[in-house]
C-alpha cells in the first residue's frame, strides 16, 4: 500500500490534486533510499521506517518532475534519482527551555499592566515576535 501522508517533520501533507500536492514513495534502491531517510532524519530525530515511506512533491524542486509545471487536476511524476532538498519549516516547536521564557516575559509583562498603561505580546508561530506599548488614554 503506498504512502498516505508526508513524513517530514512538521509536515504531514496527504496528496491534494487541487493544491498541486503529490506524495511520492521512497525509491527502493539502498543508495537513493538511504539520501531519502537522511533528508528526513536531519529534521526528526529517531526517523527509523520499516520500509517504505513517503515525502510530498513540496520538497522536491520543480527539475525534479518529468512536467516542472503543475496542470489543476493532474499528477506530477518524480524524475529516477530524484532527491528531496527543500525542508520547508511548517511550526516552529520550541524547547521547554524557550517556553519558559517566553512564560517568564508574559509574566514579568503581566505585572507591568498598572497605571492605564497595555502591553501587548504577539506569539506568531510560538515564538515571542513583538513586545508593543499602547496607553489607553
Amino acid at each position: 500500500m503506498p504512502p498516505r501522508h508526508c513524513v517530514v517533520q512538521h509536515c504531514d501533507r496527504v496528496a491534494d490534486k487541487e493544491l498541486g500536492i503529490s506524495i511520492h514513495t521512497s525509491p527502493g534502491t539502498s543508495s537513493e533510499y538511504a539520501t531519502w531517510k537522511r533528508f528526513v532524519s536531519q529534521h526528526r530525530k529517531h526517523f527509523h521506517p520499516k520500509g517504505l515511506f513517503g515525502i510530498c512533491s513540496l520538497h522536491f524542486t520543480s527539475d525534479c518532475f518529468t512536467r516542472s509545471v503543475h496542470v489543476k487536476g493532474s499528477e506530477r511524476r518524480l524524475k529516477p534519482g530524484s532527491v528531496p532538498t527543500i525542508w520547508k519549516k511548517g511550526s516552529v516547536s520550541l524547547s521547554k527551555r524557550s517556553r519558559r521564557r517566553v512564560s517568564c516575559i508574559i509574566s514579568w509583562i503581566s505585572c507591568l499592566l498598572v497605571g492605564g498603561v497595555t502591553f501587548m505580546v504577539l506569539l506568531l508561530n510560538n515564538k515571542l515576535s513583538l513586545l508593543t506599548r499602547f496607553d489607553d488614554n
